[in-house]
């Protein structure tokens, strides 16, 4: 039998620690001798089937090993009757590949690791060729209660405050800055950014502590490559026109100096001491300041569009509330979409000078038909749709130039509805005859 013309591969490794019940994806691969994936041939479509091995297991011996040696070091569940590993364990391969989506541990243990390894089903034919098994570096498996506790290897910006190292959720650490409203990766780093002073008392730690060293290293390694929103403090003062852009943990990315941007690690002495000298006031404001700027492909701050608004987290994009206007001779009710509450005023001008209706189907020289309102009166209208009132202003060509919108209580509607029927209708019902001869 030829020895090591074939071999199993993993295309990649699993970083520790894995948690039992979550799910993991391998997938392995068929390479001859020189490295090359076998397409063609028995061996490119052979059954594979995956193990774990215990820690224990003599890596040394790759490629010698029996397929009972093998046996006696496979993972069985506590009961001993079943492979710890869940799902689909057995695949064969397509053209030299397969993938095992969906694989789950059963069972983990916080003493030992475990070693995952692919070899050809015992029963495949492989032509009287050896192929060696694929073998994984050793991974620790943990249950999935001490999730929570595990320590992100680069931490995100809305991960809980405990997935730092050194802060866990048990710890003396995170009470105190729950305390302070600092729950998140993203919490802290504004904190820390604004004051760390302030931030070490608060942990009561020294500043050359391994604990505060080791916090910040890890938080800063925050991965912030999906937030390029920025916040814009502008200086106040005479003849000052210097602005300060800070990103979404309230760092200081750069500032624009009579209207040129530089970025921080190009400050020069000057920059850098105008910039030093607001970054108290600067960091009393941050809070009330919204992310209205945007870092662009270029590495500047770009002006986000008036209609686009984006929230504190970062992930909310209000859209503008003002529909288009219903084009010319169309009597269909003015469709709101995305009506924001707490909206007041939105103004809407018509397009067009000729046959223009929107908010509601209203009579207008040559419009082909009208229906009637729930009230008018010699300026304005009044028309209600679902909970919103609509009030809408009118030139003497006809023309609606401004719409504003308010919410309004249910409780109020009959009481509107009432007075305005009542004192209306008649001007109402003399006015639309007066329209009407006009048309003709």
């Amino acid at each position: 039998m030829a020895s090591d013309d074939y071999r199993l591969q993993f295309t990649s490794n699993l970083e520790s620690p894995l948690f039992t019940g979550c799910q993991i994806k391998l997938e392995v691969r068929m390479i001859n001798s020189d490295g090359n994936v076998i397409k063609s041939g028995p061996l490119s479509s052979a059954k594979i089937e995956l193990l774990v091995l215990r820690d224990d297991f003599a890596c040394d011996v790759v490629g010698n090993c029996t397929t009972e040696q093998l046996d006696e070091k496979e993972v069985k569940t506590r009961d001993g009757h079943i492979s710890v590993l869940k799902g689909v364990v057995a695949r064969r391969l397509v053209e030299g590949t397969c993938s095992f989506p969906g694989i789950q541990f059963r069972e983990g243990s916080l003493r030992r690791t475990f070693t995952i390894a692919a070899r050809v089903n015992r029963n495949e034919a492989t032509g009287g060729h050896r192929v060696q098994e694929a073998f994984m570096g050793p991974v620790v498996v943990q249950t999935n209660r001490n999730k929570p506790n595990a320590k992100s290897n680069a931490p995100k910006f809305d991960d809980e405050i405990y997935r730092l190292k050194k802060i866990a959720k048990k710890g003396i650490y995170y009470p105190k800055l729950r305390s302070k409203n600092i729950t998140t990766v993203g919490h802290f780093l504004r904190a820390y950014n604004k004051n760390p002073e302030e931030l070490n008392d608060l942990l009561g730690i020294k500043e050359d502590h391994k604990d505060w060293k080791t916090i910040i290293e890890h938080a800063r390694e925050c991965d912030l490559k999906e937030n390029h929103y920025l916040k814009a403090y502008k200086v106040v003062g005479n003849q000052i026109n210097d602005v300060i852009f800070f990103n979404c943990v309230h760092d200081i990315v750069g500032a624009e100096f009579n209207g040129k941007y530089t970025a921080k690690e190009n400050f020069n002495r000057y920059q850098k001491a105008i910039v030093d000298s607001q970054r108290k006031e600067a960091y009393n404001a941050l809070e009330s300041i919204p992310f209205d700027y945007i870092m662009n492909e270029n590495g500047a701050p770009t002006k986000i569009s008036p209609n686009r608004n984006v929230s504190e987290d970062l992930s909310l994009s209000m859209q503008d509330a003002a529909p288009p206007p219903n084009p010319s001779n169309h009597n269909a009710a003015y469709q709101v979409n995305n009506f924001i509450p707490g909206l007041t005023h939105v103004s809407q001008t018509c397009p067009s000078l000729e046959n223009c209706n929107t908010a509601a189907r209203i009579p207008v020289p040559g419009g082909g038909g009208s229906n009637p309102l729930l009230a008018d009166s010699e300026n304005d209208l009044s028309v209600f749709m679902g909970n919103h009132l609509y009030q809408c202003k009118k030139q003497n060509n006809h023309q609606i130039i401004l719409i504003t919108m308010q919410r309004i209580n249910k409780d109020c509607v009959w009481k509107i509805l009432g007075f305005q029927i009542a004192t209306c209708l008649w001007e109402f019902l003399i006015k639309r005859r007066w329209l009407r001869q006009i048309g003709r």
